[in-house]
């Protein structure tokens, strides 16, 4: 298993319990799921991209981590997702380097996405992680 694939699922497992006890219908995948198999919110954990710094006897990757959320268009869609995002959000600064897998974490920025797919909002969190 890689490292990579390690920090996703320690990612979507850090979160469902949290998540789980907010909305017991959320479903979370520690990969970009490219369609929801029901009408719940779902919640992806990915990474999209990393530099690599290379020395003598080191390697330090320096990604950013996505944590999508998906829901189905209804009234209050963005309060809802800021719910959900600020949950998740929670969860990350209560492990921090999840479990010593990384060595640094930073919330760096989110994102409101209309019409991913037709009738669905989605919220995308991202953060700078160092491992």
């Amino acid at each position: 298993m890689t490292t990579r694939t390690e920090i996703r699922q320690a990612v979507a497992q850090n979160l469902e319990p949290d998540l789980l006890a907010f909305n017991p219908t959320i479903q979370v995948y520690p990969f970009k799921k490219s369609s929801p198999d029901r009408s719940d919110p779902i919640v992806c954990v990915y990474l999209e991209e990393a530099d690599i710094e290379n020395g003598v006897g080191y390697r330090e990757d320096d990604a950013q981590l996505s944590i999508h959320i998906l829901m189905p268009d209804q009234d209050n869609v963005d309060d809802q997702l800021d719910a959900i995002g600020d949950v998740c959000t929670s969860s990350m600064d209560g492990n921090f380097l999840l479990g010593g897998l990384l060595t640094n974490q930073l919330h760096t920025g989110w994102k409101y996405e209309r019409n991913l797919l037709p009738g669905w909002t989605g919220l995308t969190l991202t953060y700078q992680i160092r491992w």
